[in-house]
């Protein structure tokens, strides 16, 4: 059975403290007077979205979400990478990673171009944060070799906390070696830093990969290291993951009664803190050592208890761990069945974390359950498997093990020089760590090979010392037993201590909790009567002072007021009524705008005519919209566009007008047959028109369209897209038309755009979309509607007439927004049925 190490890395960036309201308002002013686009301005914002952050979150992420396209707008890298950051902190926030993980992508891809250093080794720690937590090690471990070449000429703390992300990251990919390297290198470099923290977690993971590679003695050194610097620093957490190493250790060691007292102490502390994760690991680590000591009622016991709080925690480290185990106990047991059934469900979970420590011994299980099952090739397999990955990781117990396992198949086989050979290696690693029932197992394949092979002395030698080995596990059964019977009586009086202590604790602490009301109560009422009093005395005597002073001035100063408010309001009335004036003039045009804009779209007859079942969900964030649609039937084509230009509003609308009539130029052409073609000349167009030649001051405007040509003569749909997808439903079935990942604008690798084919049948639903619809923010989470989402409630309405669905469309989407203020981009569906 397998134990967890309890590993903490923290690596802590934070954003800004409590400010005062004097420092909000101080910015206020600044901003007021600079412009929405002045680099300045939007630092000020961003910095306010910050102060705000720890008391109004929720403006602090409308604040930082209105910087990214003020910084955009002004060509600002800094400015939009800030933004991503703080929206990326409100997701980590609130446990959505998957929300996070894009924004922080987003402004590190931006930083190295705009040569932000600072900024860059904050957004590299976040993101590599992130990936671990999301168990995403291997794009963890990118982002610490970038953030650690960002520093490797700096020998400073933000290069030795690098080496500890990439550390800590090989240690999670099971790269022990690699674990070992940069554990000791940041040690190294510490020893001119002296920063105790960061020294703490290096020795956890040297020690950790110690353990793992079988080097006790020295791992339970740098254990030992560690605890003294968590108890120098009154660090409880790292108390409490060195006290369940150190039990690991003496519980690999065989001494049981060391193990139980160390997790013991574990388990306390983690109660102490209700860290429900380090609970769940410590009951499995105790079920092991009752494991041990053949106590399976007890062992059953502790691996349910700490697999019903992982699954509510959703810790799939320990998941994995306890299925391996409970697997392990019913292999024990003979129940064949049921052990494959949790190995089986462990490799699920295991894949998720990519441990390769936990897949190994999930093979040898595996191996192990198919040798009881009489099926060797399925054995072979899993043996070839952990024999495999054991090697990989340097593990060397589990590596003794898998030579175990292919030396009884070879055996089985009659293979007898292979089976002796690879005992041999078992037995040379099982002697060098002391693991008596491996050299036992070993020695007992190498006196039945070497008999067959004639080699009579050494099997007599390996007889004599299977016997040795097996005499020592039987007294050590014996001892086992005793312990058990000791262990069992200490923790039940254990437990009962801890009870009457833990009663004791509340009692004092409701004593204590009646005492500081009473205090307090008595306090507040005294200060109340004081303050009163007080007040009084100086209100009578200030009113003595100043009444007859007051009833000279009052007169002058009603008069000069009286004549200030006269003036206040005819000032207020006329900038009220130039207000009124430009907000209707402007709202006019823009109305007016929205009708020449909605006139360049297909009539509804001619579209009736041209797609009798069609559906058009068409909803603007402002008046007039970025996304627009165009259907022409030309002959027997039909020609249907979908696009999303760059931005909303006013800005949006233009760039929609100039791409309708672009297609209304281009689709005439005759020699333009194919959509590829289409919009191959489209970008051309944009990029002319724009004067877009790739120079990074220059504005990337442009848009994202799916483009289909329907042939009616014999039903072919040809499709090319830029960014835009197709879905296409045909009775319960999805079929989804993937884009070219290119805007129609200037692109850093732009290529030829790709025409997609499909066969139609009557009765099939086809649908084109921008991304306002999956990309709205809602429900109950302030998520992303989401592409999986859209794609569910298409195919569950797309068999409806096609009315229903439109209504079922704008409901669902009303429903998600809860608030129609909250839309956040134009949204557009096309569909129809064929």
């Amino acid at each position: 059975m397998q134990r967890i190490y309890i590993l903490i890395i923290t690596i802590t960036l934070t954003l800004g403290g409590f400010a005062q309201q004097k420092a909000i308002d101080s910015l206020q002013v600044l901003i007021n007077q600079g412009t929405e686009s002045d680099t300045t301005t939007i630092s000020m914002k961003q910095e306010m979205a910050i102060l705000y952050y720890s008391t109004q979150p929720e403006k602090s992420l409308k604040i930082a979400r209105e910087t990214i396209k003020s910084s955009e707008e002004a060509n600002f890298p800094k400015g939009i990478s800030e933004g991503h950051i703080i929206i990326s902190v409100y997701f980590s926030d609130n446990n959505s990673l998957d929300s996070a993980i894009p924004h922080l992508r987003k402004a590190v891809n931006i930083l190295p171009k705009a040569n932000h250093k600072r900024q860059l080794e904050r957004a590299y720690t976040r993101l590599s944060s992130a990936y671990h937590n999301n168990n995403m090690h291997d794009s963890g471990l990118i982002i610490s070799q970038k953030r650690y070449e960002l520093h490797k000429n700096d020998n400073n703390q933000k290069l030795l906390s690098a080496i500890t992300q990439k550390a800590n990251a090989y240690y999670l990919l099971s790269n022990l070696e690699q674990a070992e390297s940069n554990a000791k290198e940041g040690l190294n470099l510490n020893k001119q830093i002296h920063n105790l923290e960061i020294e703490k977690t290096l020795l956890n993971i040297l020690a950790a990969t110690l353990k793992r590679r079988g080097e006790f003695d020295s791992a339970l050194y740098y254990f030992d290291k560690g605890l003294e610097i968590a108890q120098a620093t009154r660090d409880t957490f790292s108390i409490l993951s060195a006290y369940n190493n150190k039990a690991n250790i003496h519980g690999d060691r065989g001494n049981y009664i060391k193990a139980l007292d160390n997790y013991l102490l574990t388990l306390k502390t983690a109660e102490e803190l209700k860290h429900e994760k380090a609970i769940a690991v410590t009951y499995n680590n105790i079920a092991v050592v009752y494991y041990t000591l053949n106590d399976y009622n007890e062992t059953i016991s502790y691996l349910l208890k700490s697999i019903e709080i992982s699954k509510k925690n959703d810790d799939k480290q320990n998941i994995a761990n306890t299925m391996n185990n409970i697997a392990e106990l019913y292999l024990k047991q003979d129940s064949t069945a049921s052990a494959l059934h949790f190995y089986t469900n462990a490799a699920v979970y295991i894949r998720q974390i990519k441990d390769r420590q936990l897949l190994t011994q999930n093979y040898h299980g595996k191996a192990m359950v198919f040798d009881k099952m009489h099926q060797p090739d399925s054995a072979f397999h899993y043996h070839k498997l952990a024999l495999k990955t054991a090697k990989e990781l340097g593990a060397r117990q589990e590596l003794a093990k898998a030579y175990i396992g292919m030396a009884s198949h070879y055996q089985k086989k009659g293979e007898i020089e292979q089976a002796s050979g690879f005992a041999q290696n078992a037995f040379d690693i099982a002697k060098n760590l002391g693991k008596v029932e491996i050299i036992r197992d070993a020695a007992e394949i190498l006196h039945q090979t070497n008999a067959q092979l004639v080699k009579h002395k050494s099997a007599y030698n390996y007889l004599k010392l299977f016997n040795k080995m097996n005499d020592s596990l039987l007294n050590a059964d014996n001892t086992k037993e005793i312990i058990r019977i000791e262990m069992q009586y200490k923790h039940e009086k254990e437990m009962q201590v801890r009870e009457a202590q833990e009663l004791i604790k509340e009692l004092k602490q409701e004593k204590e909790l009646a005492r500081q009301k009473a205090i307090r109560n008595m306090f507040i009422g005294a200060f109340i009567l004081l303050s009163l009093f007080i007040i009084q005395m100086i209100r009578s005597n200030r009113q003595k002072q100043r009444a007859s002073q007051l009833l000279s001035e009052q007169k002058v100063e009603i008069e000069e007021k009286n004549e200030e408010l006269t003036q206040l309001m005819s000032e207020v009335s006329w900038q009220k009524d130039q207000i009124e004036a430009s907000h209707t003039k402007i709202t006019d045009s823009i109305r007016y705008a929205q009708r020449i804009q909605t006139a360049l779209f297909p009539l509804k007859e001619d579209l009736k005519l041209t797609l009798p079942e069609h559906l058009i969900f068409y909803k603007p964030l402002e008046i007039v919209s970025g996304d627009f649609y165009w259907i022409e039937k030309i002959h027997n084509h039909i020609l249907i566009a979908v696009a999303d230009c760059t931005g909303h509003g006013v800005p949006g609308a233009l760039m929609s007008m100039l791409g309708i009539s672009f297609l209304n130029d281009i689709a005439r052409q005759p020699e333009v047959t194919e959509p590829s073609q289409v919009l191959e000349k489209l970008r051309r167009r944009v990029k002319k028109s724009l004067h877009q030649t790739g120079d990074v001051r220059e504005a990337r405007d442009g848009m994202d369209i799916a483009f289909v040509d329907i042939d009616t003569s014999n039903n072919t749909l040809t499709y090319s897209g830029a960014n835009n997808p197709m879905l296409i439903y045909r009775n319960d079935e999805i079929i989804e038309f993937k884009p070219d990942r290119q805007p129609i604008a200037i692109h850093y690798r732009e290529k030829p755009f790709v025409n997609k084919y499909f066969k139609l049948e009557k009765g099939d639903a086809i649908y084109l979309f921008t991304d306002g619809y999956r990309d709205q923010f809602g429900g109950q989470k302030e998520k992303k509607y989401g592409s999986p989402k859209f794609k569910k409630l298409l195919k569950e309405i797309h068999q409806l007439p096609i009315d229903q669905q439109d209504q079922i469309l704008k409901q669902e989407i009303e429903k998600w927004m809860q608030n129609p203020i909250n839309q956040i981009d134009d949204i557009l569906i096309v569909g129809f049925r064929w």
